[in-house]
């Protein structure tokens, strides 16, 4: 099976640090829009570099998404560290029950990789962690562009 260009492979053209905002933007809007469509109980709220799902009648988000644009290419949690190290803060501010660091799937990264926050302690059960692929085609971020 092979794994489908993503936006980034196929647009190189574009300096890179302003390629790459574009990118940010138009990733988290992309899965905004799709965690969205896929959770209608739930109110998807996007705000700054998180977005948080709340459930009906519950302060604390269900669930916190954080899309980045960035090819994990060799080992996805080593690559992902600096994210990873900031969602025991973030957890203890938002008492999120499901964090989802999200990023473009690659060749060595297409499966859900759950985490175990040590730092959490004892809340570390009741609170899970997970490296997320989204895979985003061309096709996908250039007709998402195109509704904006």
């Amino acid at each position: 099976m092979t794994v489908p260009k993503t936006f980034y492979q196929e647009n190189r053209c574009f300096p890179r640090d302003e390629s790459d905002r574009m990118y940010q933007t138009l990733f988290t809007d992309f899965v905004y829009r799709r965690v969205h469509r896929r959770n209608p109980h739930l109110s998807v709220v996007h705000g700054g570099i998180w977005l948080k799902a709340y459930q009906e009648g519950r302060d604390a988000p269900l669930l916190s998404i954080r899309p980045t644009w960035r090819m994990l290419e060799e080992d996805p949690v080593r690559e992902a560290r600096k994210e990873i190290e900031g969602c025991a803060d973030f957890i203890r501010q938002t008492d999120s029950q499901l964090v989802y660091l999200v990023y473009p799937a690659t060749a060595r990264f297409r499966r859900h990789i759950p985490l175990h926050l040590s730092e959490l302690g004892e809340k570390a059960e009741e609170h899970r962690v997970k490296l997320i692929p989204y895979f985003c085609t061309a096709t996908d971020l250039s007709r998402f562009a195109s509704l904006i």
